[in-house]
């Protein structure tokens, strides 16, 4: 896979990844919002949650912050070997990136031996 098309899918998933976490945090919002409503009722709060679909409100946000954790990531190793094919130097690349060189040359070499390790399908429904 070439530079620019590694970048561009890191792009996309990045995308798609931030969507659902926009997605994820405004159900959130409204878990909040009706916590907050049963709190103001003088509900116990084990009573605050009971009978709502999916986690619990401190759980809600577990998958999609993992997913654009690992987008981020592989944006990341794909600005770092972009810049690098490019002329630019390591420090140029940490200072840019805000790591050291030495994470730098771990990002590079990950991209290098398994370009798809930390690619998350977002397409598919989690198990």
């Amino acid at each position: 896979m070439t530079q620019p098309d590694e970048m561009l899918l890191a792009l996309d998933e990045l995308e798609l990844a931030l969507k659902d976490s926009m997605a994820s945090s405004e159900m959130m919002l409204c878990r909040a919002r009706l916590v907050v409503e049963r709190l103001r009722q003088n509900l116990p709060f084990d009573q605050t949650e009971t009978g709502e679909p999916g986690p619990l409100l401190a759980l809600m946000n577990r998958e999609p912050t993992r997913t654009l954790s690992c987008a981020v990531r592989r944006l990341r190793r794909a600005i770092a070997v972009v810049l690098r094919s490019e002329g630019m130097t390591m420090d140029h690349v940490a200072e840019r990136l805000g790591v050291s060189r030495q994470r730098v040359s771990i990002l590079i070499k990950d991209m290098h031996e398994e370009p798809s390790a930390t690619h998350v399908d977002l397409e598919r429904p989690v198990t």
